[in-house]
């Protein structure tokens, strides 16, 4: 809390043999500030969206920001597993 955080997101697999083909991620409410890292092969997109309260990060407020990530396009086939990557910031009054 009151920090920065690097979520690594572990996709182990598909689906019933079927490739993965998209990994969306919604953020919970007080981490902020999020960067997703691309990753070849798949294109990537955020969406961006209003904050419940405002949040103090470096000397700025801030009310806006990352609410979902998503990559899609790739082809992560079912023998193989890949990691997903984004940074963020954990509000200072998190529980």
């Amino acid at each position: 809390v009151g920090s920065t955080y690097k979520a690594v997101l572990r996709v182990p697999h598909g689906c019933e043999g079927k490739a993965t083909s998209a990994v969306r991620v919604q953020i919970p409410e007080g981490v902020i500030s999020v960067k997703p890292m691309p990753k070849p092969g798949w294109t990537l997109q955020t969406k961006k969206g209003k904050y419940q309260k405002s949040y103090q990060l470096y000397g700025e407020t801030l009310t806006t920001g990352v609410k979902e990530v998503d990559w899609s396009g790739g082809n992560l086939p079912d023998e193989f597993y890949d990691e997903f990557v984004f940074r963020a910031s954990l509000a200072a009054d998190l529980p």
